[in-house]
């Protein structure tokens, strides 16, 4: 066992020989060390600490076993490349990156045939920050395992899913060392619904013979000729996994497609904020998205009764989506579902109906977004979603600026929840918040919290505008600390007393307020569980 989830090489590696007619295995580790000598003995011992935790006992294990291996046997070789990969990786949690880095390269040397170090080579490097030095490991990598298996290993496309997506976040396109292909505006012919125009210079026209300099998309990629599409569906279509899709100035149209990314794939549009736009008339998302990728500056117009961005997975699904808007016209502005783990950064979010909605296990993060004009509530995070935000504004939505709901949790850090036309924060079921040091003014109501909810404020100002500043039901609990509240705070005696922690000052109105009438928009009376409180 290799003690990071894939040791499945290495059992496969140290396994004893059993009589077969099949050849073995190309850059097959140790398939001829026994397993009973003592440094083979120290490193499964090693590997049953590194599984118990006990990551510094592990790396003593290693070192002993590195001890104990006699010098100049070729078996030795293979035995001692496996013990400093699995060296590396207590290091590389341990967070004594520079010592992994080395000990990796110790196993490549050792067995230079062998894929495993190139993974730690390229683990190593991520931490470091040496992003294209760790895309580099990591193909070496898939070229040696292919060789091993006859394919490529999940294991590295996962690893540079997650180099490109730590790159991009700050600030690197090491990630996305493929071809770049540039989609064309469709200018007037957008508003039409259609994709760009045909050129005889880009594009291959019917009875035209092509250039026999460009015949050969092999001779094109060797050249580095650009790579053009109609519309960003068809890039999506032309892209392999590192490519760069860039639309150029002007506007796109969505030609009713959805554009399925399950490619590591960076998009970006030319410019400024709005000088690339698409306008979208879809009854399906624009884009729906599976796999870690990188969408930059588009302005997103979606028409349609549906979610602009649909974000779906497992927790290896992480795309960065940043300085954009999207809007909706019809639907939510993006709905996260699955166990995904999408970051979106400096983008306004719009929606008809939710702006965001936080579905399933997900845990998307928000930082520095925008999220308003919602005709519900800004944000709803349902099931058992974890959303975190930062430095976010909610602001000037229909019904509720936050809603957590179920078994949701909702984390704000300095966030601003205000002018929204229902309670500021809403919590209820068995949902959670935690939130510090934002500001909530300005709303129908604060605080509000019903069911079994749970909130931990610190550091916060709430208001509760033309209602309550908190509202705790009987069975729900709030704590808030250090924080100032103006205006009514409605609960029970034990929910008063436990709701002012330390540091928290309240300041009564003149007039004291009363809850809103259920007449209209966030105070409609609605018996489904899935939309409102009631």
């Amino acid at each position: 066992m290799d003690g990071d989830g894939d040791g499945d090489d290495d059992a496969r590696d140290i396994a004893p020989r059993t009589p077969s007619n099949r050849s073995p295995r190309v850059g097959s580790v140790m398939s001829t060390v026994d397993e009973t000598r003592r440094a083979a003995r120290l490193r499964l011992r090693g590997n049953e600490a590194f599984a118990k935790g006990d990551w510094a006992l592990a790396h003593g294990l290693y070192g002993e076993a590195l001890d104990a291996c006699e010098d100049g046997s070729g078996d030795d070789a293979q035995l001692r490349a496996v013990i400093y990969c699995n060296r590396s990786r207590a290091l590389e949690v341990m967070g004594e990156h520079e010592g992994a880095l080395m000990d990796a390269k110790r196993a490549a040397e050792e067995a230079p045939k062998w894929s495993k170090p190139r993974r730690r080579l390229a683990e190593a490097c991520l931490s470091l920050g040496s992003y294209a030095l760790a895309v580099e490991h990591a193909r070496r990598g898939e070229e040696l395992l292919l060789r091993e298996e006859n394919d490529h290993s999940k294991s590295f496309r996962d690893l540079l899913d997650e180099i490109a997506i730590v790159a991009a976040e700050n600030g690197s396109v090491a990630g996305f060392d493929g071809k770049l292909i540039y989609v064309r505006s469709a200018g007037e012919d957008a508003w039409l619904g259609r994709e760009a125009p045909l050129s005889a210079v880009f594009d291959e026209l019917e009875e035209e013979k092509p250039d026999p300099v460009f015949a050969s998309g092999e001779v094109i990629r060797a050249r580095g000729a650009p790579v053009h599409a109609r519309t960003l569906h068809e890039a999506m279509e032309k892209a392999d996994d590192g490519d760069r899709i860039l639309l150029l100035r002007g506007t796109h149209n969505g030609c009713g497609y959805v554009v399925d990314v399950e490619k590591r794939v960076l998009i970006r549009g030319e410019g400024s904020l709005r000088d690339a736009t698409v306008d979208c008339r879809n009854n399906s998302p624009l884009f729906r998205i599976k796999r870690a990728c990188v969408i930059q500056n588009l302005d997103v117009d979606f028409t349609g009764f549906c979610e602009t961005t649909r974000i779906v997975g497992d927790s290896r699904v992480k795309p960065l989506i940043e300085n954009c808007l999207i809007k909706s016209s019809g639907g939510d502005g993006v709905a996260i579902g699955g166990k995904s783990a999408p970051t979106f950064r400096n983008c306004k979010i719009v929606g008809n109906k939710s702006a965001i909605r936080a579905y399933g296990r997900s845990h998307p993060t928000f930082v520095d977004c925008n999220v308003t004009l919602a005709t519900l509530q800004g944000v709803l995070a349902m099931k058992e979603s974890r959303v975190i935000m930062h430095e976010c504004v909610v602001q000037a939505n229909e019904e509720d600026g936050i809603v957590a709901m179920e078994k949701s949790n909702v984390v704000m850090n300095k966030c601003i929840i205000q002018d929204n036309k229902g309670p500021g924060v809403d919590v209820s079921d068995k949902a959670k918040v935690i939130m510090n040091d934002c500001e909530i003014d300005a709303n129908v109501g604060g605080l509000w919290l019903w069911d079994e909810a749970n909130a931990h404020v610190i550091g916060c100002n709430i208001k509760g505008g033309t209602s309550h500043a908190v509202l705790i039901d009987v069975n729900a609990r709030a704590v808030c600390r250090k924080c100032d509240i103006v205006g009514v705070v409605h609960a029970s005696e034990t929910g008063m007393k436990v709701a002012i922690g330390k540091g928290t000052v309240v300041t009564p109105l003149d007039v004291p307020t009363a809850l809103p009438r259920e007449l209209k928009g966030a105070f409609k009376f609605d018996p489904c569980q899935f939309t409102r409180k009631q």
